[in-house]
C-alpha cells in the first residue's frame, strides 16, 4: 500500500468514508448518542501508519462534534451565598476561598446598606465551579449553562494548526443536560437569564468565527435547545411527553472554494477584534444567534416520541414543546428568508400540534419542499413493546396520525407552484384514505374558488407529491 500514489489511496479511502450517524439516524427516535457509531473504518485505519494518519485526518474532520456537557457549572454569588461560605471557611478549597475573599470585598465596597435583608439576593457575580470545589458543588445552587466548554480552545487550536477549519462540512452540537434558568432559587433570575443570553451568543459567535459548515445539528433536551435558539418551549407539560432530546438541523448552500480563496476572503473580512464576519443575511449582534448566523436553506426537526403522553389523564389537553414553531415564526418575519425545504419528524404527534406546526410553516413564504415522518420507522419497535406503550391505546395513536395527515392535506394547497411533498410513512401516511379524501376535497374547493387557476397535486412515486398548474402546463403544450 505504501507504494501506491496518494491520489489512488485517496480514491480508495473515499469508499470507506461512510455517511455520519447524524445523517443516517436523524429520523430515528432522538438520542444523545446520535454521533456514536460501531462502524469506524477510517478511524481504525488512521491508527495504522503515519501516512494513513495524514490522509484520513482531513476526511474525518469533515464531521465534527462539540459537546457542551463539559462546560463548568456556574454559581451565582450574593450576600446569602457569602454568609453560607463564611460558616464553612475551614472546608473551602483554595479557589473557593479566593472567591469568598474577593466577593466579600466587592460586597463591602458597594454601599453601607449592603448587609441589609433587601440586598441578600442582589447578584454580585457568576463564578465557575472548578474541579475540587466541593462546597460549591454541594451548595444546591450551582447550575449548568449551555456555553462553550474549556476544550473548545483546544479544538480551535488543533483545527487552525492543521489547516482543517475549511474542511469541516458538518458540526453536531450535543448537550445532554437540561437547562434550568432559576439557578436553584426563584428570587432573582434576571441576572441569570441575561448571563445565559450572552453565554449563548458567545458560543455561536465563537463557533461561526472558527467554522463555516454547510450543516449544523443540535441534539439537546427541549429546554436546552430552546435556550440555544433564543426561543422557548411554550409548554409546561414536558414531563408528560418524556422527550429527553430533540434534533434541530440547519443547512446552507455553501459554495465550494479553493483554499487560497478562503484565506483571502478571511483576511478581507477580518475585523480588529478578531471576529470574522459571517456570510449570512444579518449583521451585528443578530449574527451571533444560531438561526440568523447563516442563510439557512433547509431546516430539519425531530421532536421524537409522543407516545408516553397518551397514558396520562386527559392527554389531549397537554401541550407539546414548540421550539420549531418559534424558529419558523422568527425566520418567516425576515425580509430575506432563505428557507426552501423543511423536514419534520415525530412519532404519533397530536393533530392539534401538527396544526400549530403547519401554521408556522405558512409564515415562511419561500418554503417549497415539505417532508414528514409521523410514525415509528422500521428500526423502532415501540408498538410491540408493552412497557413503552404503557396504557396508550393504538386506536388513539392512529386517530391522531390520521388527523395529522388531514391537516397536512389542507396545508399543501396553500403552497405555491412547483411545491413538493414527501411522506416517509408509506401507505399509512399520505396513502391513507383520510389524506386522499382531504386532498380531493381541498382540491375541489380550491379550483371552485379559483376557476382561472386549475391546480393539481400529482403523486409521482410512493409518498411523493408535486403541485402543478394544469392550465399553465396545457398552455406550454
Amino acid at each position: 500500500m505504501d507504494t501506491l500514489p496518494t491520489e489512488l489511496l485517496l480514491h480508495i479511502l473515499s469508499h470507506l468514508d461512510v455517511p455520519p450517524p447524524s445523517v443516517t439516524r436523524f429520523s430515528h427516535e432522538p438520542s444523545i448518542l446520535l454521533t456514536t457509531s460501531k462502524s469506524i473504518p477510517l478511524k481504525s485505519l488512521r491508527l495504522t501508519s503515519h501516512r494513513f494518519h495524514a490522509l484520513t485526518t482531513p476526511i474525518l474532520f469533515q464531521n465534527c462534534v462539540l459537546s457542551l456537557d463539559r462546560a463548568l457549572l456556574l454559581l451565582p454569588i450574593d450576600a446569602r451565598t457569602l454568609d453560607a461560605m463564611q460558616a464553612a471557611l475551614k472546608t473551602l478549597s483554595p479557589h473557593e476561598l479566593a472567591v469568598y475573599i474577593s466577593m466579600r470585598a466587592k460586597l463591602d465596597a458597594t454601599q453601607p446598606g449592603a448587609y441589609q435583608e433587601e440586598f441578600d439576593t442582589v447578584m454580585l457575580e457568576f463564578v465557575d465551579v472548578k474541579p475540587g470545589d466541593k462546597w460549591m458543588e454541594q451548595s444546591g445552587r450551582a447550575s449548568w449553562v449551555p456555553r462553550l466548554p474549556p476544550q473548545f480552545r483546544e479544538m480551535e487550536k488543533f483545527l487552525r494548526d492543521h489547516n482543517l477549519r475549511h474542511k469541516v462540512d458538518s458540526l453536531v452540537v450535543v448537550a445532554q443536560r437540561d437547562y434550568e434558568p432559576d439557578f436553584g432559587y426563584s428570587t432573582n433570575t434576571v441576572d441569570g437569564r441575561m448571563y445565559t443570553y450572552h453565554a449563548v451568543q458567545d458560543l455561536w459567535k465563537s463557533v461561526f468565527t472558527l467554522l463555516n459548515p454547510e450543516r449544523v445539528v443540535v441534539a439537546a433536551p427541549p429546554g436546552t435547545l430552546a435556550t440555544l435558539t433564543e426561543t422557548s418551549t411554550l409548554s409546561s407539560d414536558g414531563w408528560a411527553f418524556e422527550m429527553f432530546c430533540h434534533y434541530l438541523e440547519l443547512r446552507q448552500d455553501r459554495p465550494k472554494k479553493l483554499e487560497s480563496e478562503m484565506k483571502a476572503e478571511e483576511l478581507a473580512l477580518q475585523r480588529p477584534d478578531g471576529y470574522v464576519l459571517g456570510t449570512g443575511p444579518v449583521t451585528g449582534d443578530r449574527s451571533s444567534l444560531l438561526i440568523y448566523a447563516r442563510p439557512w436553506t433547509h431546516i430539519g426537526y425531530n421532536e421524537g416520541n409522543s407516545v408516553p403522553v397518551y397514558s396520562t389523564y386527559e392527554y389531549h389537553l397537554k401541550q407539546t414543546p414548540k421550539v420549531l414553531y418559534l424558529v419558523l415564526a422568527r425566520l418567516g418575519k425576515e425580509t430575506c428568508c432563505y428557507v426552501r425545504s423543511l423536514t419534520f419528524v415525530a412519532i404519533f404527534p397530536f393533530s392539534s400540534h401538527m396544526r400549530t406546526m403547519l401554521r408556522s410553516m405558512r409564515k415562511v413564504p419561500t418554503l417549497k419542499q415539505l417532508r414528514v415522518q409521523l410514525a415509528p420507522g422500521k428500526e423502532n419497535n415501540i408498538l410491540t413493546d408493552r412497557i413503552r406503550m404503557r396504557k396508550a391505546q393504538r386506536g388513539d395513536l392512529w386517530m391522531e396520525l390520521d388527523g395529522c395527515y388531514s391537516k397536512i392535506a389542507e396545508f399543501l394547497w396553500s403552497m405555491g407552484q412547483g411545491a413538493e411533498f414527501r411522506s416517509d410513512d408509506g401507505s399509512i401516511g399520505c396513502g391513507g384514505k383520510s389524506f386522499q379524501g382531504s386532498m380531493k376535497k381541498m382540491g375541489d374547493l380550491h379550483n371552485l374558488e379559483n376557476p382561472e387557476e386549475v391546480v393539481e397535486w400529482n403523486e409521482n412515486g410512493a409518498g411523493r407529491w408535486k403541485r402543478i398548474d394544469a392550465l399553465n402546463e396545457a398552455t406550454k403544450g
